[in-house]
């Protein structure tokens, strides 16, 4: 089972922080950002996997769907989920892919 934000990430989760040796390894995980334009190497850009806001809403929908499905998210949290894809600024052209300098 992969709930809505690993089937239909917006970034890559749970890159290697510390050497396998340490404690801490186990307990912390981390996030990279997809880059919004192809380009560059590495995993496919956010418009290379989603055409559109609406296309990234439909596809949080059909996992929020599925989870909720066989039981690992309640309708309310289902709701929930689908309202912050929708709501998620990364799409706005308007907003910068990093901070400025």
């Amino acid at each position: 089972m992969r709930l809505p934000d690993i089937a239909v990430p917006l970034g890559v989760h749970g890159l290697q922080n510390a050497p396998l040796s340490t404690f801490t390894c186990s307990l912390v995980g981390a996030y990279r950002p997809f880059a919004r334009n192809a380009g560059g190497g590495g995993p496919p850009s956010l418009t290379e996997r989603y055409r559109r806001q609406a296309d990234y809403v439909n596809r949080v929908r059909a996992a929020a769907r599925e989870a909720e499905a066989q039981g690992f998210l309640l309708p309310e949290d289902a709701a929930i989920v689908v309202n912050a894809a929708a709501e998620t600024p990364i799409f706005d052209a308007q907003t910068p892919s990093a901070p400025p300098r």
